[in-house]
């Protein structure tokens, strides 16, 4: 077992679990009246996990990148330190992380 995992594990795996619970509610609640009417639809789910894990393609890394990060972004700057400031001094801890992501978004 690895000590410290990659940056690009960690945004592959946090990416691939939210979009799985994301979807998982999104099918209970909605697309549960019309999955059994659309042709290929349990076929096409499966495709499209199987293209956010596979080693090949790293489909939630890919999503990350290209579309979510910098949608992140923008929340980010705007709400990390209203965060921080509503957790007090539980927030202090996190201040050296708040400092680097300062100087990572003005480059």
């Amino acid at each position: 077992l690895k000590d410290k995992v990659s940056e690009k594990d960690l945004a592959q795996w946090v990416v691939f679990w939210i979009v799985c619970t994301s979807f998982a509610f999104l099918e209970q609640n909605v697309l549960y009246a019309v999955a059994d009417y659309l042709p290929l639809y349990w076929e096409l789910k499966a495709l499209a996990f199987l293209w956010l894990v596979h080693p090949d393609y790293l489909g939630a890394l890919w999503l990350w990148h290209r579309k979510l990060k910098a949608i992140h972004a923008k929340f980010d700057v705007d709400v990390y330190p209203t965060v921080l400031q509503a957790l007090g001094p539980l927030g202090k801890a996190a201040e050296p992380e708040a400092a680097e992501l300062a100087t990572e978004s003005d480059a």
